[in-house]
């Protein structure tokens, strides 16, 4: 969705973590949230071709860190709700000569992608692993990036650990060979039912953490049981949390009628025959 900037800020950080401004006059943010997965954001401006902020968002480079506050309209905290790196830029000019811009980034989980397992002994065929899937997502990971576990030291990646704690999952067995990390990382998380990311342990971000766990946030639904939801999460247009909500209804992949074909050859076949009476009801031009 795209939020009203009043409620948003947006602050940019450089490779080396150093403060650089707080990106300001935007038309567009969007940035979504997921999880076993990279997260995503936009940004996008429109603008004059003398537009002074042209300079420094044109030098944005790889790797510079965004981090993404919203201030809460009713008590007014400023909660930091996304954080992630730049990756593309798209530089675009009008007939008139106005610039539209767009700056594109993601989520940390991203830099699994950066990464192939390979096996952490020469000679090993593959690196297999039987444990709680949690467990072996951070034995995969250390082997692969992190400073102190990894065969090659120019596979580590700067300021980034795995978080020590209960790791969750299921028993799982996996005997990955030049497979994608981030790819391993997720068919562990479905096979052995945890969740996983890469979040940052700073503000602004210097470190870095993987954490694994078998629930990752809080049921925030009003009719929740759970003790520690705390206040209930509600879209709402008096609380500028909804811009344009869509309601889609396609018809277009709905059957009314199906044939099921059994044994048999010809005019032998056996055929089933199964009807949605409702659908029939709607629609009764089959």
């Amino acid at each position: 969705m795209t939020y009203p900037s009043d409620l948003y800020e947006v602050r940019l950080y450089d490779e080396d973590s150093n403060f650089v401004t707080i990106l300001q006059g935007w038309s567009v943010l969007e940035y979504w949230q997921r999880l076993n997965a990279p997260w995503n954001h936009t940004i996008r401006y429109d603008l004059s071709y003398d537009d002074p902020r042209l300079d420094i968002l044109r030098s944005i480079g790889p790797d510079w860190f965004y981090l993404i506050y919203r201030t809460d309209p009713v008590t007014l905290d400023k909660d930091k709700v996304w954080e992630g790196f730049h990756q593309t830029t798209v530089d675009q000019a009008r007939e008139n000569g106005d610039i539209i811009l767009t700056l594109y980034g993601q989520g940390y989980t991203e830099w699994l992608n950066r990464r192939v397992i390979i096996p952490p002994v020469a000679d090993w065929e593959v690196h297999e692993v039987t444990a709680a899937a949690g467990t072996a997502i951070k034995e995969y990971v250390a082997f692969n990036m992190l400073t102190g576990s990894v065969p090659d030291a120019d596979r580590a990646m700067p300021g980034f650990a795995v978080a020590a704690g209960p790791d969750g999952g299921t028993t799982v067995t996996y005997s990955p060979r030049y497979t994608n990390l981030l790819t391993a990382c997720q068919t562990l998380a479905e096979d052995g039912n945890v969740k996983f990311g890469i979040v940052g342990a700073d503000d602004p971000p210097v470190t870095f953490a993987l954490y694994t766990r078998e629930i990752w946030g809080l049921d925030r639904r009003i009719n929740s049981t759970n003790p520690d939801k705390g206040d209930p999460m509600l879209f709402d247009f008096m609380k500028k949390n909804m811009d344009i909500p869509i309601l889609s209804k396609n018809y277009s992949e709905q059957r009314t009628v199906v044939y099921v074909a059994g044994t048999g050859v010809g005019i032998k076949r056996k055929l089933l025959e199964l009807s949605n009476l409702t659908a029939l009801a709607e629609s009764p031009r089959i």
